[in-house]
């Protein structure tokens, strides 16, 4: 279940979507909302889900319908070089999906109880 909608996405792009965008934009929205729930885990999302949170998953999602000016990676690309100079890239920096970024981390975080850990009861495996 997607914890934004269609019309969330709209209103972070700030215009309506095409019906080309839609299509597009909606399996996006269910791979938002798992990043989302992920890094919230094992805090239970709200029902109705909270504004804050649908706006991480609209902006990340509208962070894919948005052009970009940079030049396209080789796929699965880790570093590029020009002479002496060259970039290193994390093995996901050219993937198509929704990314769910440290600032939107942050925007996240008075949703995440006990700062994301959890804890284990740990006993002797001695009898």
């Amino acid at each position: 279940m997607a914890l934004a909608t269609l019309p969330d996405v709209e209103t972070a792009l700030g215009r309506p979507l095409t019906a080309t965008e839609q299509s597009k934009a909606t399996p996006w929205l269910d791979e938002a909302s798992d990043l989302v729930i992920g890094y919230l885990h094992p805090c239970p999302i709200a029902d109705p889900t909270p504004d804050p949170i649908k706006r991480v998953v609209a902006s990340m999602v509208s962070a894919l319908l948005t052009p970009t000016t940079t030049a396209n990676l080789p796929s699965g690309a880790t570093s590029i070089a020009a002479g002496p100079y060259s970039v290193g890239l994390a093995p996901d920096a050219a993937g198509t999906g929704p990314v769910l970024t440290a600032r939107l981390k942050m925007r996240l975080r008075p949703y995440r109880c006990g700062n994301g850990m959890v804890s284990v009861g740990l006993g002797s495996e001695r009898a």
